[in-house]
């Protein structure tokens, strides 16, 4: 079967993101840090874990799909933050105007507080890489603004409003929670929760993710359990935040280039999962310890080449080790995090 590309775009500079970092401590011990993108990497491919762990080598291309699925958690910030009431407005022809000089770059026509049309400025903000895109692409801003109007009219009587703090609203908030200490490492298990919402209707709280993805077949219901990134959010909001909640919300939203899909899925995450999320955690930090001591990073082929359109870091691994080195230099960049590589 035939693997569709997906279009690349050029990246724009952004904040680097922590990952992975083990640091020798005094006492003998690793100070690990670990979010789940680093776990997935470690359980996916060794030797793909290699290039962005130890080498940090990102692409001078940005995939379409990561910069669209942001863009769409900004629009969902600002709708799911404004008042219920103000939600469940419908669109009007001011709309319409507004959001159409949007697209063509030009400010919006003001028409009073329109949480819809706020929301459709924050996707094209977060967006503007995408704008060199064809609109009859399914990832160009104009099927954004369609998709998120779509969402809008479908979920206008929502429950679900974000769950706020001292600190303020829970979204893109980041958490660290110490997860494990042994005779020989400390393990810090760290991320950013997409948002926290609450039924206003019920009271219920719970974890949620917003998902763009080409499909809302079984493939999206069968990622929602087991899944270590949904059992690593609840952990955070019970341990680091102290929420009475173990439920997670799912919600999928699909990009494609004439249907408008919309999907749910909410699940419990219990203290099982939680372990077996812990577990995973020491076994893959073993892993990542082994292989820098040894620097033996071993390949996963061939399903982690291909899954999602194709390992990142494919053109690498598929030449000669002789001049992989040249790959590097013509196609790759070294990113700096926050954190310290592994001394």
């Amino acid at each position: 079967m035939l693997i569709e590309s997906e279009p690349q775009i050029t990246s724009v500079p952004k904040a680097p993101k922590e990952m992975l970092s083990a640091t020798l401590a005094a006492d003998g011990k690793y100070d690990v840090r670990i979010n789940f993108s680093s776990l997935d990497l470690l359980q996916t491919c060794k030797r793909r874990a290699y290039y962005v762990l130890k080498r940090r080598l990102v692409s001078t291309n940005e995939s379409a799909p990561l910069i669209f699925g942001t863009a769409i958690h900004a629009a969902l910030e600002v709708w799911y933050c404004a008042p219920r009431v103000e939600r469940r407005k419908h669109a009007t022809a001011q709309c319409d105007d507004s959001q159409a000089l949007m697209l063509a770059g030009q400010p919006p026509e003001p028409h009073g507080a329109c949480v819809r049309c706020a929301s459709v400025f924050a996707f094209l903000e977060a967006a503007r890489p995408l704008a060199a895109l064809d609109s009859s692409d399914k990832r160009s801003c104009a099927n954004g603004v369609v998709v998120l109007n779509h969402y809008f009219d479908h979920y206008a009587s929502d429950p679900f409003v974000v769950l706020s703090d001292a600190h303020g609203p829970f979204c893109e908030r980041d958490f660290e929670l110490p997860v494990l200490e042994d005779a020989h490492k400390r393990i810090t298990f760290f991320g950013r929760i997409d948002t926290i919402l609450r039924n206003e209707e019920t009271g219920v709280i719970l974890v949620t993710d917003h998902k763009t993805t080409a499909s809302l077949g079984s493939d999206f219901y069968n990622r929602v359990r087991p899944n270590f990134q949904y059992a690593g959010y609840v952990l955070a909001a019970q341990r680091a935040f102290g929420l009475q909640t173990d439920m997670f919300l799912s919600n999928g939203i699909q990009v494609a280039k004439t249907v408008r899909g919309l999907a749910r899925q909410v699940t419990q995450i219990t203290s099982e999962d939680h372990a077996e999320l812990l577990h995973a955690i020491d076994y893959a930090v073993d892993d990542y310890l082994r292989c820098e001591r040894t620097d033996i990073w071993p390949q996963s082929t061939p399903n982690a080449c291909t899954q999602w359109g194709g390992c990142a870091y494919r053109a690498i691994c598929e030449v000669p080790a002789a001049i992989r080195e040249n790959v590097i230099e013509a196609q790759y960049q070294v990113k700096e995090q926050a954190s310290e590589a592994a001394s």
